[in-house]
């Protein structure tokens, strides 16, 4: 005869099942992040039904994390080197470790190592925003994992976010050439399909705007963070009937094509044509003449995306995502100067 012992204790899963709802649901609710009021309310029925002790249920997944946080980028670059190093001392301090994965912009890499910090239970993930992986970021979230974005975004998605203000800083940029006396201003873009491209992009059409200018749709070239695309817009545009007197390039990468091109045609920055860049890099500083840059607070980004993380990780943020702005700094250098006089 079988033994008659205690009724087994419900579970997480029996939580789930009765609520019509997933683990993950469940999983965020006992820990304090907020979920959607239906559901909250069959999770609510579900425990009490039950009789689950939701409060130990929600001390035994809290320690269940561990002290790991996950850092994914597409490369290391100088701007993802600095966030990289900034936000390893913040973490360190608090006795987190940062795990980094290099994806090279690859949704599928990206996505692989999305679900492998999943199922480890790391104390959040921090990435750009890339499109193609909403679902595997939406399961982090169901999953009870905060998500940071910084640097792009991925609208209509629960996540905190940390970004640059790159709209209002490339509109002072273009704005700088503006007030030198520059008209026949040039923008080369990054990739159209990512908010930081096109915040950039909007910047310098407001800037034109404010000015009374028309932004003239052949002075707008690029379209991806390629030196090589970027080298066909410089060519483009020096071959228009009247080139720019100035450009404003969407990042380092794409100045450095527009340099190339500046050298093996004998046009000399600043004295010829005028050039400024969002990112700040170390060669900007270290060339003649030296390059006129949008810093990005890289560094401060690193702490904030640390600060936003403990939060969650010590409790203190159970409210709806936050979001972040900061500043840039513009760097004035030689390579900005007033238009050459015509005639």
């Amino acid at each position: 005869m079988k033994p008659v012992g205690r009724p087994r204790a419900a579970t997480i899963v029996d939580v789930a099942q009765r609520a019509s709802v997933s683990v993950g649901t469940v999983s965020r609710y006992l820990n304090g992040i907020v979920i959607r009021q239906p559901k909250r309310e069959a999770i609510d029925k579900a425990i009490t039904a039950l009789r689950y002790n939701r409060n130990a249920a929600a001390k035994a997944m809290r320690t269940e994390r561990t002290n790991m946080v996950a850092l994914l980028v597409p490369g290391y670059d100088e701007f993802f080197a600095e966030v990289l190093a900034s936000l390893t001392r913040s973490l360190a301090s608090e006795g987190q470790v940062l795990l980094t994965h290099k994806h090279e912009g690859d949704p599928q890499t990206l996505a692989m190592a999305m679900e492998f910090f999943q199922n480890h239970r790391v104390n959040a993930v921090v990435t750009p925003g890339v499109s193609e992986v909403r679902r595997q970021v939406a399961a982090l979230v169901e999953h009870g994992i905060p998500v940071v974005f910084f640097n792009n975004d991925v609208p209509d998605l629960a996540v905190d976010r940390v970004f640059a203000r790159n709209r209002e800083f490339a509109r002072q940029g273009v704005r700088h050439l503006i007030d030198m006396g520059h008209r026949h201003i040039a923008h080369i873009g990054g990739d159209m399909r990512e908010m930081t491209a096109r915040e950039r992009q909007a910047g310098y059409c407001e800037a034109l705007a404010e000015a009374g200018i028309a932004a003239d749709p052949r002075y707008i070239v690029g379209g991806s963070w390629n030196r090589p695309d970027a080298a066909i817009g410089i060519e483009r545009l020096m071959q228009l009937e009247v080139p720019p007197t100035a450009i404003f390039t969407a990042n380092y990468v794409l100045a450095f094509a527009v340099i190339d091109y500046f050298r093996t045609h004998d046009i000399t920055v600043g004295r010829d044509v005028s050039l400024i860049s969002f990112d700040d890099v170390e060669l900007f500083r270290q060339m003649s003449p030296g390059i006129t840059a949008i810093a990005q607070p890289s560094a401060e980004m690193g702490l904030a995306i640390g600060e936003v993380v403990m939060g969650h990780v010590n409790g203190a943020q159970r409210t709806l995502p936050r979001t972040l702005m900061l500043d840039c700094t513009i760097i004035l250098r030689q390579s900005t100067r007033p238009p050459k006089a015509s005639g």
